[in-house]
């Protein structure tokens, strides 16, 4: 089914209207079909823009557009792979280890490669003006775009891997003080893109598994960067969605589905249905975020 979502000014005009866009954390493992199903967003209309934070991120979602026969166009990546050490930081790292206790590392003051470590600053530089890699094009600030658009971060790990890069360079063992400002850099970031946007907002991210501190259950949570920071990510989405891989009996192929009722991870949902097993398809959300527009546009101002 193709909805086509009527057309925005991209500006920040886009935050006068009192109903976001929803956020949704989409959260499986590897292999679960959830960069493929970004380009469901493009049969609803939308006009997806990716940063990819892992190599070769644009594959499976370019992959997906051309296997649905939709248009090319309608994508949009840039890429910020977190920065490979070269053979001199990991002698420098290896020697280190060899010579110091693991008491001395956690120590260390400066981080090995710490200077050259910039790609945080180019991932806040993209959000600030976006630099689409497949036409040269920029597209200005992520938060004046309006809900024909959906921004995505995929994915959390390589946000990780960048945020403790930023914080302590190739430093092999962080100390604690070390993890919170790494985290605090992390968090602050998505806390932004959740809050001040007019526009979709979907992170994706790898599955880690958790205590949580209040029931003391263990749950499927994103892999995000120390145990502590998951659950406060997770409250920022509007939904909270577990892809899957499912193997069917006698038949070839597996089955993808997504989940927002599940015992063993902590889910959410606003505008999906409260099911085990969904189709892969942001469709509905931009469904029901096209009803909350009309019926805001339709109740009666009572105030003053």
């Amino acid at each position: 089914m193709n909805l086509v979502i009527p057309a925005q000014n991209s500006t920040a005009e886009s935050h006068l209207t009192p109903v976001k866009p929803p956020s949704v954390l989409l959260m499986g493992a590897a292999g679960s079909g959830k960069t493929w199903s970004l380009s469901t967003f493009v049969e609803a209309g939308l006009e997806v823009f990716v940063l990819g934070l892992e190599p070769n991120a644009a594959d499976s979602l370019l992959d997906s557009v051309r296997a649905r026969n939709l248009p090319v166009g309608k994508i949009h990546f840039h890429e910020v792979v977190p920065a490979p050490a070269t053979w001199d930081q990991m002698d420098l790292v290896a020697k280190e280890i060899q010579r110091s206790s693991y008491e001395d590392l956690s120590k260390i003051k400066t981080g090995i490669g710490k200077s050259q470590m910039t790609h945080w600053l180019q991932l806040l530089q993209a959000c600030k003006n976006f630099p689409d890699d497949l036409t040269g094009r920029s597209f200005g600030d992520v938060t004046e775009w309006g809900a024909d658009r959906v921004l995505v971060i995929d994915s959390l790990s390589g946000l990780n891997q960048m945020a403790r890069q930023f914080t302590v360079g190739l430093k092999p063992n962080m100390a604690q003080g070390e993890w919170g400002v790494a985290m605090e850099l992390e968090g602050g970031l998505l806390r932004k893109l959740a809050a001040d946007r007019g526009c979709f907002f979907v992170l994706i991210a790898h599955l880690d598994r958790n205590v949580d501190e209040i029931t003391q259950a263990t749950k499927v949570m994103p892999a995000a960067l120390g145990n502590k920071l998951a659950p406060q990510i997770m409250k920022d989405f509007s939904e909270v969605v577990l892809a899957r891989k499912v193997a069917v009996a006698n038949q070839p192929e597996p089955r993808y589905e997504w989940s927002t009722n599940d015992t063993l991870a902590d889910l959410k949902n606003r505008a999906l249905e409260a099911r085990s097993s969904l189709p892969p398809s942001f469709v509905p959300l931009v469904e029901a975020h096209r009803r909350r527009i009309a019926q805001s546009a339709t109740t009666p101002n009572t105030g003053a």
